[in-house]
């Protein structure tokens, strides 16, 4: 079985101040010890929003 994790970015690897903590880093370093690949993705939202003018 292959295992791998996908994350966002904003929200879940970044914190308020758009910083990675310490215990962040350290999950994902424990990842990467064990061979687990990590991807982020990049989610950009689409609004189709109506103006009325």
């Amino acid at each position: 079985m292959r295992t791998i994790v996908f994350s966002d970015v904003d929200g879940t690897l970044l914190n308020s101040e758009h910083r990675i903590t310490a215990f962040t880093k350290g999950a994902i370093d424990g990842l990467q010890r064990r061979g687990i690949p990590m991807r982020t993705l990049y989610i950009i939202h689409f609004c189709r929003c109506q103006t009325s003018y």
